[in-house]
């Protein structure tokens, strides 16, 4: 099966991490540090958005669900969440917990161990550089993705 480009958004208060995973193979990884100000930080947000859109073309847009609530990360969040509306590119939330348990068996309990399994699995994109959130947008990239697969293998199935 040959599918197009999966979008995944990790949001944190200060900064953005974008990962475009296709068909299994990470074809894109960024990380973007926001504005202070925070009406500059959503617009950074939402174009940061757009430039991936434009050059990549996803079919989905992938958002973990599951994070600690704060005011400016919430809002960034809801900045992803209406770029995708506004643009009509699916959107699909991902719980935390179901990362945790797709990544590991047992399942790992932290982000740090998550984050661990990632990295073994691109040994590639290794180096200092990699802010964190990166392996985050990979992980959820690489879990919506492989989603995507069985999903679609049942439906043909069926």
């Amino acid at each position: 099966m040959n599918f197009s480009p999966l979008l995944a958004v990790a949001v944190r208060r200060r900064s953005v991490g974008l990962a475009i995973v296709r068909n299994g193979h990470l074809e894109y990884a960024k990380s973007q540090q926001l504005p202070s100000d925070h009406l500059r930080a959503v617009q950074a947000v939402a174009a940061l958005l757009a430039r991936t859109v434009m050059r990549f073309a996803p079919s989905i847009l992938v958002v973990e669900d599951s994070l600690p609530k704060s005011m400016r990360r919430d809002s960034l969040y809801t900045e992803v969440l209406d770029y995708a509306q506004s643009t009509a590119l699916p959107l699909w939330k991902v719980a935390i917990s179901r990362l945790f348990e797709a990544f590991a068996v047992p399942a790992v309990s932290s982000r740090k161990q998550l984050r661990d399994v990632v990295q073994q699995m691109w040994p590639v994109v290794q180096g200092a550089a990699v802010h964190p959130l990166v392996w985050d947008a990979i992980a959820l990239a690489l879990f919506a993705d492989t989603e995507r697969v069985f999903t679609l293998s049942e439906q043909d199935q069926s």
